[in-house]
């Protein structure tokens, strides 16, 4: 459900597509850690996100998309190819 949602978001024209993308991933990663094995983003679901950040006008969006791959390796989720392709 978590990452039908996040793509919407993060594919939308929305101007608060990052931010509502960025909230479904930190809800996920929170269940996750909460003990609901189901809600464990997927290195496609933290792609998503990160090149949602990445091609938004944000002038941080750096820092974030790294923050996130940070966040992914502490949930056990390792980047691919994909994830380091993000521009």
């Amino acid at each position: 459900m978590f990452l039908l949602t996040i793509i919407q978001w993060g594919n939308s024209a929305s101007k608060d597509r990052v931010a509502r993308a960025k909230l479904l991933l930190d809800e996920s990663i929170q269940r996750y850690k909460d003990g609901d094995i189901r809600c464990k983003p997927s290195n496609v679901t933290f792609n998503v996100a990160a090149e949602s950040i990445a091609s938004s006008n944000d002038e941080d969006s750096e820092t974030k998309v790294l923050a996130l791959y940070k966040t992914m390796e502490e949930i056990g989720c390792e980047p691919n190819l994909i994830s380091f392709n993000i521009q």
